[in-house]
């Protein structure tokens, strides 16, 4: 599918018209082993770094901690993530590092043995930080290969690399909630062979995809951006996006972090049962960006990004006032909307500047990361004193940041 633009706005193009003269390493055509050993390696990644928020329920009565201190922890692993992601995509898309991604793994394989034999709150912050060492050098490496992978389908390449991550972050409570929960912290080991899998799957998709990173670094320089904007419209336009970014993942931090915690204290479930819950609620995420990077190249990106993160807004006002079922539906359905953007966010800025892909992915997975972290920590503090139920009451506004989506450059729709 091509998409026509107007006003100026070819930035914002999933890829370059047939008659474009802008290189494309990723021209050979789609390559679904490399894609699938990436969203593979996602899934893995995710699933294991998924078994800290899924565990705080039992952190928090095993070492007494309270909310800002959650909080903190949260923001310990999201500030490592979102400050390291940006120096790794800078520095590897001037030499791509082909043992990055399974480095990326041994990292997260410390945190978890480390988080399975902690007897301290200091230890727990050390193992959550080898945990985001390794969030931060996975995802700008492997969303690169995702794009060399993906030919001429950015947006379906996109989606099926969040699939897999998303698809792990679901199931990481759901295996927690029965392999850990019932016993204790030391049963995070459960996860160590996964890892191990994880490690030999991004072995095999670095040796396949090599040849595509050694175009891709050849190619670079003469890579020319498919747009007219000028440096402050391309900056102005990142600007907007990185807000964006902001609404969606502050308030999925509340959620992610906070929607255990909201289900016990208001409708007095089982830590079992609210980890059950927020399984359920992952997987709407899952699939909301699934479908959403297939959706964005129907209905236009723009449009996607405005409805989908201001359309959630009366889901998530709605959802701290209505009953346990209603809030369970609710809940599942402004993740799958908020969701929904981000391949199609990440595509445009990827576009926006095609040089630095590395850095540009990098720098929007490190700021969602980020603003995780921030919005953990400010929010459990707030719960300490308000109560998480308030602390929802307050988070729902935060979707309504989706209008600043008006401001994108308006762009012609698929046809």
């Amino acid at each position: 599918m091509s998409e026509a633009t107007s006003g100026g706005a070819e930035g914002f193009a999933p890829s370059p018209a047939p008659n474009s003269s802008v290189p494309h390493p990723s021209a050979p055509g789609l390559a679904m082993p490399v894609l699938g050993a990436m969203a593979a390696g996602h899934f893995l990644n995710d699933l294991i770094q998924a078994v800290v928020p899924a565990a705080y329920p039992m952190i928090q009565r095993d070492y007494g901690l309270d909310y800002a201190q959650i909080g903190v922890l949260t923001m310990a692993y999201q500030f490592t993530a979102s400050l390291l992601q940006p120096a790794v995509g800078f520095l590897t898309d001037r030499r791509p590092a082909d043992w990055a991604l399974p480095a990326a793994m041994l990292f997260s394989l410390a945190g978890l043995l480390a988080l399975a034999f902690v007897q301290s709150y200091e230890a727990l912050f050390a193992a959550v930080l080898l945990v985001g060492i390794g969030s931060s050098i996975f995802h700008p490496e492997a969303a690169r290969l995702t794009r060399m992978a993906a030919g001429k389908r950015l947006s379906f390449a996109q989606s099926v690399f969040q699939l897999g991550g998303y698809s792990g972050t679901a199931m990481g409570p759901l295996l927690v909630a029965f392999l850990v929960t019932p016993y204790s912290l030391s049963r995070a080991l459960w996860f160590v062979p996964l890892a191990a899998i994880g490690f030999g799957i991004l072995i095999l998709g670095v040796k396949w995809g090599k040849e595509r990173l050694r175009a891709h670094a050849a190619a670079r320089k003469t890579l020319k951006a498919a747009h007219d904007f000028s440096p402050a419209k391309v900056w102005g336009t990142l600007g907007i996006l990185a807000i964006l970014v902001f609404a969606s993942n502050a308030y999925s931090a509340v959620l992610s972090n906070f929607y255990t915690f909201f289900l016990i204290e208001k409708f007095h479930v089982s830590i079992k049962t609210s980890q059950i819950l927020l399984f359920l609620f992952a997987a709407a995420v899952a699939a909301g960006v699934f479908f959403g990077g297939l959706i964005g190249d129907r209905i236009g990106r723009r449009r996607l990004a405005i409805f989908s993160i201001l359309g959630a807004a009366p889901l998530a006002l709605a959802l701290p006032h209505v009953p346990l079922v209603p809030a369970v539906l609710l809940s599942m359905g402004v993740g799958a909307l908020i969701a929904s953007a981000f391949p199609s966010i990440v595509v445009m800025a990827q576009e926006l500047l095609p040089r630095h892909v590395g850095l540009v992915t990098g720098g929007f997975f490190g700021l969602m990361f980020g603003v995780g972290g921030i919005a953990a920590a400010a929010f459990g503090g707030y719960a300490d004193t308000h109560g998480v139920v308030q602390t929802f009451q307050m988070a729902g506004l935060i979707p309504l940041l989706g209008v600043f989506g008006f401001l994108l450059p308006r762009i012609g729709e698929t046809r």
